[in-house]
């Protein structure tokens, strides 16, 4: 029970008015250690109770004579920050905590003066945590709690230098923690290179965990999978629907069709002006919208305990993705669907993804692709370049392709561009109507990742990334 956690009666009534009954397990297995002031890493899935597993303890242990901000909470992206504050502000409802949310694209000035009202709480995106710290406009000497939120993404979003500048302003006598989904080598490193004796707490993404998630995937060809949409959405009728694809492009091109079928609807991507996302994303919450077109880091933030149904529209280019779309339903004892379209090119990626969550996700319909051998109905345009025996190549993806209007030489004409790298250096590549699949040189690949993230491709910056 709760009560035998949290000590402070006006946040057990904050907690009991939003109906939580008893705590998960991750709740029962954080909670005492931030009481008794230890450290600790986490790992546990989206959708099990991990943001309250440290709110509830910070707010059971604010003291309200102190002014300055005595918890600081990292976040990976502004729609996130903004979720953990509206969780901050239910959970506090009878107590008089301040909070703060800070990130990019907002005035600092103006967020200088929103810390002289002396918030208990700051929550901020990394970049702009440490730009007011390096101002001193954040005093830390009365902070007790540091929580890193979502560290795996924090680390594919590059941010890891500005976690470790970050934790130089911080002294021995804070309390960090540090929460993910998963826990690849870089976030151990992490954690043991700036935090000393802490404890580690893993709840198992094991299939038992999903039980109220019903998953499923039909395969359907590409160019079908928007009439299979409609009739999939007709079929299930659900009341609150997020539909994911992996680029913007595609969300774009979802959305241009799905606004003629009549239902209350809206996309999110990362393209769109901050305001135009918060507003959408209110309407989304406000019941205004029943279905919603969505990138995977634009819903990162959504925290919505009655979503009902979640559609891959693709399946992610990578595997730890799945985890948090389908997160997204079945939240805090409810029930929720998640159904994934599954393209003959997607075949593959479907494997890797069983192997990845260790079980086998039911097909639901017609088996279409057993005999399927040299037809593929994914538009694909491969290059193949002479490649060089002795040198080791990885793979990393541009999120721009063919509808950019852009061919293989202009990807390789940009990656010559980079110091020290030559024709050898560059492999296959894979231009797929939305993305760009390329393979180059493995001790390089780093160097060129660097390079283009920060150039231009048709008029246009593209985010790029490594390829799992």
């Amino acid at each position: 029970m709760f009560n035998e956690l949290i000590k402070n009666e006006l946040l057990l009534r904050g907690i009991k008015r939003l109906k939580f009954k008893e705590p998960m397990e991750v709740q029962e297995k954080v909670i005492p250690i931030f009481n008794k002031r230890n450290n600790v890493a986490v790992k546990s899935q989206t959708g099990s109770g991990k943001t309250a597993a440290y709110l509830m303890p910070i707010l059971d242990n604010i003291s309200y004579d102190i002014s300055y901000p005595q918890a600081i909470i990292i976040s990976p992206t502004r729609e996130l920050a903004k979720q953990i504050g509206d969780d901050i502000r239910m959970l506090s409802k009878f107590l008089e905590t301040k909070y703060s949310v800070f990130y990019g694209n907002t005035l600092i000035t103006e967020q200088r003066k929103e810390l002289k009202s002396y918030p208990h709480i700051v929550v901020s995106t990394p970049s702009r945590l440490l730009k007011l710290l390096q101002r001193k406009f954040i005093r830390v000497d009365d902070l007790k709690f540091v929580v890193i939120d979502e560290a795996d993404e924090l680390l594919k979003l590059g941010f890891v230098e500005d976690i470790k500048q970050i934790l130089e302003f911080f002294d021995n006598s804070v309390h960090y923690s540090f929460f993910s989904a998963t826990y690849p080598e870089q976030i151990e490193k992490l954690v043991n290179d700036y935090i000393e004796n802490y404890e580690i707490v893993s709840i198992e993404d094991t299939e038992d965990k999903h039980l109220n998630i019903t998953q499923t995937y039909f395969e359907v060809e590409e160019h079908k999978k928007l009439d299979f949409l409609k009739n999939l959405l007709e079929h299930y009728r659900p009341k609150k629907c997020i539909i994911f694809a992996n680029t913007q492009n595609k969300v774009k091109s979802i959305y241009k069709v799905m606004r003629k079928w009549k239902h209350n609807i809206n996309m999110l991507h990362g393209g769109m002006e901050q305001s135009e996302r918060n507003k959408v994303i209110y309407e989304f919450k406000d019941h205004q919208l029943d279905i919603l077109i969505a990138t995977d880091l634009a819903a990162r933030g959504i925290n919505i305990i009655n979503l009902d149904m979640v559609i891959n529209f693709n399946l992610p280019f990578e595997n730890d993705f799945y985890v948090h779309r389908i997160g997204r339903t079945g939240r805090i004892f409810t029930d929720g669907i998640a159904v994934s379209l599954c393209s003959y090119k997607e075949t593959q990626r479907l494997k890797d993804l069983f192997s990845y969550i260790g079980y086998e996700i039911p097909m639901s319909g017609k088996k279409m692709f057993n005999n399927i051998h040299q037809k593929q109905y994914e538009d694909i345009k491969k290059t193949r370049f002479k490649k060089d025996k002795s040198v080791k190549f990885s793979k990393f993806i541009v999120y721009a392709g063919r509808n950019s209007k852009l061919k293989a030489h202009h990807f390789e004409a940009k990656i010559k561009k980079v110091k020290n790298i030559n024709s050898n250096d560059i492999g296959n590549i894979d231009l797929y109507p939305d993305y760009t699949i390329i393979e180059v040189n493995k001790d390089k690949i780093d160097d060129v990742i660097n390079y283009l993230k920060n150039q231009k491709l048709a008029r246009k910056v593209y985010r790029v990334k490594k390829f799992k």
